[in-house]
């Protein structure tokens, strides 16, 4: 029986746009806003970072191989829960696993409800970066510059890029 085997607690986006992400950000924004709770897995799509130019973009490279990885997704579930009421804001995290199962079980488990994407071990994404281990941060400000990588300055990086000046921690 289809409807006892599909598994709805994980939704598995696919583009079908001209190729530039237009389509799947707005797919991704929406699904954002009318179901908060449910984890989003990308499959089968390059994500452009030309579709969140204007916005600060945190990139976050992790595997579930990653020990602290693994640990930290409860900070980072927490931080962007509370960065994502800022609406320049976006964050998706790249994962270097090989299975993608693998990667959408831990997703799904964890509820992670920002854009997932598996890049796999041999990235171009992550040389790009010059990503050489796991976690890894990059954030970028809306003008497509890297403001930031690692994690020692990013809160700080955070906050200077989207204007917070609370003095409560993300």
């Amino acid at each position: 029986d289809l409807e006892t085997e599909t598994d709805l607690s994980t939704l598995r986006v696919f583009d079908a746009g001209v190729g530039d992400g237009t389509v799947l950000t707005r797919v991704m924004r929406e699904m954002r806003r009318r179901f908060p709770t449910i984890p989003a897995y990308v499959v089968g799509k390059e994500i452009s970072l030309e579709g969140h130019r204007g916005k600060v973009l945190l990139l976050y490279f992790w595997s579930t191989s990653c020990a602290p990885c693994v640990a930290s997704m409860p900070k980072m579930k927490e931080s962007y829960e509370a960065l994502s009421k800022y609406q320049d804001f976006a964050m998706v995290s790249l994962s270097g696993d090989a299975n993608e199962p693998t990667v959408q079980k831990f997703v799904n488990e964890q509820k992670l409800t920002w854009p997932q994407v598996r890049i796999g071990e041999d990235s171009k994404i992550a040389a790009a970066y010059s990503v050489t281990g796991y976690p890894s941060y990059v954030l970028i400000g809306r003008d497509g510059k890297i403001l930031c990588t690692g994690a020692s300055r990013l809160d700080a990086a955070l906050r200077e890029a989207l204007e917070i000046t609370d003095n409560k921690s993300n």
